[in-house]
Formats: C-alpha cells, structure tokens, sequence
C-alpha cells in the first residue's frame, strides 16, 4: 500500500514538477549567458512557458520534498539527499518566471525572492523532517530495509504535510513569487 498526499498525490507532484524542473535546466543554462548578448538575451524565461500555475508548482514542490525526506530518511542515500537539494534550490527560481523578460540576474525584486524561495523550502525540509522524526521517531535500520516508518506513521505524517503545506503556500516570499 502506498501511502501518500490527499492533498496532492505523489504521482500527480511529479508530474507537475518535471516538466517544471526542464525549464528550470534551461533558465540555469550557462550557454545561455553570453557576455556579448547582454541584454539581447532574457535572463528570465516568460511565465505562459509554464505548464501549471506558479501556485501548483509550488505545492508539488512540497510534496515532493516531503516524500524525499522520508525517502533519505530511510536510505540516507547522496541520490535522496541531491534530489531534496535540487528540489528546494529549484523553488526559488520560480521567481524568474515572469510576464515580461528580465534581462538582468540582479533585478529586484526577482533576485531577492529567488533567495526567499530557496529559503522557505530548506525550512520546509526541515519542517517535514521534525514531523517525520515526531511522529515516526527515528530509523530502526539506517540499512533501507526496514518497513520503519510503519504505514500507520506515514499516513499520520501525510495528514500533518496536507495541513501543512497551505500554511507553507501562505508565507510571504512564495505569495510574491506567485505575484510577479
């Protein structure tokens, strides 16, 4: 049985996320900043590129990262770790997405929410891990084998991130980055 979001099953954060984190690849290309094409080429990329709305992107970056945290809290794997990291980096550069090209990687305010973006996804990381380790407590096997945490635990975890993740979506940084 898997266990998972009501709110927004993992299946469906996926899916909302990859496509997002293409783009993502490609706003960070670094082919795409040429010193001889400044201000030709838009540091930014236009938001109708998007295949969801800022606001969906932003809660299947949670559940996904609620999911790797009990993911590397079970396997304590680099893979678990990078992709946690890649997610919670990639969050704030929902700023750059915007109605008109910024041809600019200092503008504010976008280059200030990136960083507000980033920071509120490392502290809902953490936030998941305290709700993981509350409610489960710790590994009994750091090995991956183990069935720790129980269903019954992660169905609990997963009601408090469906609670949660609304609050989350509330906080100042991530409201502007939906505004901009």
């Amino acid at each position: 049985m898997i266990v998972t979001s009501q709110l927004l099953p993992l299946p469906d954060a996926i899916d909302i996320v990859a496509p997002f984190g293409l783009l993502v690849a490609e706003l960070n290309d670094p082919k795409r900043y040429n010193p001889g094409l400044k201000d030709t080429v838009p540091f930014s990329l236009l938001v109708k590129r998007l295949a969801h709305s800022k606001r969906q992107i932003q809660t299947a970056l949670a559940i996904v990262i609620a999911e790797h945290v009990v993911q590397f809290a079970r396997e304590r794997s680099s893979t678990a770790q990078r992709i946690l990291i890649a997610t919670s980096s990639s969050s704030g550069d929902l700023a750059w997405f915007t109605v008109q090209p910024i041809f600019s990687h200092t503008t504010k305010p976008y280059a200030e929410l990136m960083w507000d973006g980033q920071n509120a996804y490392r502290a809902w990381w953490e936030e998941c891990e305290r709700y993981l380790k509350t409610i489960a407590g710790q590994p009994i096997n750091s090995s991956g084998r183990s069935s720790w945490p129980s269903s019954f635990d992660l169905a609990e975890y997963w009601r408090t991130i469906d609670r949660s993740v609304p609050k989350l979506l509330e906080k100042r940084a991530l409201r502007a980055i939906r505004d901009v």
